[in-house]
């Protein structure tokens, strides 16, 4: 197996399933990744446990990556992976990103760490704790303006692009999103309209995970876009 080029705490059956599959889970994710100049600036919104944020600040020491996942899990894994790390160009907030700028309702379906789909809710809903969220547009107000953002929040992510109009048109080079057929019907035009595209080798060359959620019976796939130079 090829090594990690990062350390990982590997306590869950999550995490070790998270670690034993980084090279073959996204290799397009890893490709667009190795794209990024030396000193970008990378919003990973649904980080997860922070592979890919990891995989970035260690590959580009000179960059600034920040790990957005409101999971509480999760986010403590993050934390001690950037500790165990020394990265001092990582930050991990523990917060929704959405287009909506306050608190909202929240729902964890596990406290594992490595577990994905958790929900942003209405606050009424008593499943739900609160928690803050924010705009990628708020964000790039107090913080370092994203060049290149992740979205990866499970079916949520239209909230996410939305919440991301003045950044789409000012600092952002390219974004990757995770969409449902759903969401890729609203969100494509949306894109386009911003002056991106699609056309790009990393979302057609294989090895792509696409192929392997198709054999799986999973129909969210990543697709990459670039703004047109």
């Amino acid at each position: 197996m090829k090594p990690l080029p990062f350390k990982m705490r590997q306590d869950s059956q999550m995490e070790k399933w998270r670690a034993a599959t980084f090279w073959d889970k996204e290799p397009e994710t890893i490709a667009w990744i190795n794209t990024f100049q030396d000193d970008a600036v990378f919003y990973d919104i649904g980080a997860n446990i922070g592979l890919y944020s990891l995989y970035c600040a260690t590959t580009f020491p000179k960059s600034i990556v920040y790990a957005f996942e409101p999971h509480t899990a999760n986010w403590r894994a993050i934390q001690h992976n950037m500790l165990i790390n020394r990265l001092t160009n990582m930050a991990a907030l523990m917060a929704v990103v959405s287009h909506i700028n306050g608190v909202v309702g929240f729902q964890e379906p596990t406290n594992e760490a490595g577990i994905s789909g958790s929900q942003m809710m209405a606050i009424e809903d008593e499943t739900t704790v609160q928690i803050y969220s924010a705009s990628i547009d708020m964000l790039a107000t107090t913080r370092s303006a994203p060049n290149h953002v992740k979205i990866d929040i499970d079916g949520q992510e239209l909230s996410v692009v939305l919440g991301m109009v003045y950044s789409l048109q000012s600092s952002i080079q390219s974004v990757l999103i995770e969409v449902t057929p759903e969401s890729k019907a609203i969100i494509l035009p949306i894109m386009q309209t911003f002056g991106y595209s699609t056309n790009t080798w990393l979302n057609t060359e294989l090895p792509h995970s696409r192929t392997r959620r198709a054999r799986e019976g999973i129909e969210e796939e990543n697709i990459i876009f670039y703004r047109r130079v």
